[in-house]
Formats: structure tokens, C-alpha cells, sequence
């Protein structure tokens, strides 16, 4: 994807994509900044410019979703609603400030971290009026989605998408890192193992089946 060259112990990039970090963030922490932890708190910050005391629903409770969760936590939401199919998963949430799990009506604010047109459907259901619903997750190739024009009118909806967070590298990764350092932000608690590259068929399984929120590749 994008054209990069990934699991490699060397990589050549333009000198604006080499981001320097904090010597004191474990490698295998820093890592989830350049991918879920910058689009899932992006999505909300960025994105959404999300504001205070609102109700969120996110809806995928992966690395991304997780992310988007600190993401509404760190914007002062005042409920979170952790939704996936995996309740395991959506009531893991609460560590990362999920309030709840499962759906409520009305919400603000709704985050897609999935992108199939059930969950588009389902997210627009739930929004009160005013509300905003951000597509994060990537749709596969030619699916559509059907919403009804009155009730978008009628309830002055906001549809967005997010590209990764809408994040600025140089200047949204080292603060990243930095709210990792101060505690405000969770990043160990992304990584659920670590492992060598022998054991990457079976790292790949285990995210597949959701037995590990990420599992980070750190000796060859």
C-alpha cells in the first residue's frame, strides 16, 4: 500500500518523512504513532475538530479504533461508546476512556472505524441532530452506501472522511509522543506482544481473529 517497502531493517525516505522521538518511548510504542495512533486520534482532533462534552460512538475497537478513543478522551468527550462485534474487544475499550459499550441514540458524533455500508448506515442512524459521522476505515473497492436526503437535510448532517488522521507529520508525531511520555496518552497498551519476523504468520493470525490489538516486529 503506497508504495512502501515494509518488515525491512532499512528504509530510504525524504528527509520530511524521518520524524526524531524521544529516546525515552520504547521503540515498539513510537512505532503505532506513524499509522493507528496518529489516524485514530487525527480522525477526532483533526478531522472532526471534535469539542467538549459531546457523546461519540466508535464503531471498531482495533488499534485504530482504540486510538480513536484516546483521541475522544484527550477532546473531553463526556461519553464514549465502544461498538464492535467482539464484545471482548469493545468492553476492552474502557482502559483506552470508552465510557460504555454498545449503541446509544442521539450521539454527536459517530467514527466509522470499519467503512462497510452497514456500519455507514448504522453510524448515520445514530446521530442526533447536528451530528457528524467520519468515515476512517478504507471501503473495499466499489461498495456504495445508500442514506435518505431528507433526513440528512432534516437533521443537518455532516458527513466527513478522514485520509490517516488528516495528521502533519513533523508537527503532529513528536507531539504524539510527547502526551505518551506524560501519561496522557497509551501506547503500551496497544501492543499486545512483541515478536521476531518467524513469527509473523502467526502474528498475522492472531490480528485476524482479534487476539491482539498489535503485534510489533522488533528483531529479524
Amino acid at each position: 500500500m503506497l508504495g512502501l517497502g515494509t518488515l525491512a531493517t532499512r528504509a530510504v525516505v525524504h528527509q520530511s518523512a524521518a520524524i526524531t522521538y524521544p529516546p525515552e518511548l520504547p521503540p515498539a510504542e513510537a512505532c503505532l504513532i506513524g499509522c493507528c495512533v496518529a489516524t485514530g486520534t487525527g480522525s477526532v482532533l483533526e478531522t472532526a475538530h471534535l469539542a467538549p462534552e459531546t457523546r461519540v460512538a466508535v464503531i471498531g475497537c482495533g488499534a485504530v479504533g482504540l486510538s480513536v478513543v484516546q483521541g475522544a478522551r484527550l477532546a473531553g468527550a463526556k461519553e464514549i461508546y465502544a461498538v464492535d462485534l467482539d464484545e471482548g474487544r469493545a468492553g476492552a475499550a474502557g482502559h483506552f476512556g470508552a465510557t460504555a459499550s454498545g449503541w446509544e441514540e442521539g450521539l454527536d458524533a459517530v467514527f466509522d472505524v470499519v467503512g462497510t455500508p452497514e456500519t455507514f448506515a448504522a453510524g448515520i442512524a445514530a446521530l442526533g441532530s447536528g451530528g457528524t459521522y467520519v468515515l476512517i476505515g478504507l471501503p473495499r473497492p466499489q461498495t456504495s452506501a445508500v442514506v435518505e436526503l431528507a433526513g440528512l437535510f432534516d437533521r443537518r448532517l455532516t458527513l466527513l472522511v478522514s485520509h490517516g488522521g488528516d495528521h502533519l507529520p513533523r508537527e503532529d508525531f513528536p507531539r504524539l509522543a510527547e502526551k505518551a511520555l506524560s501519561g496522557d496518552l497509551d501506547l503500551g497498551g496497544l501492543v499486545t506482544k512483541q515478536v521476531t519476523l518467524d513469527d509473523l504468520d502467526a502474528a498475522l493470525s492472531d490480528m485476524r481473529t482479534g487476539r491482539v490489538v498489535r503485534s510489533v516486529v522488533t528483531s529479524f
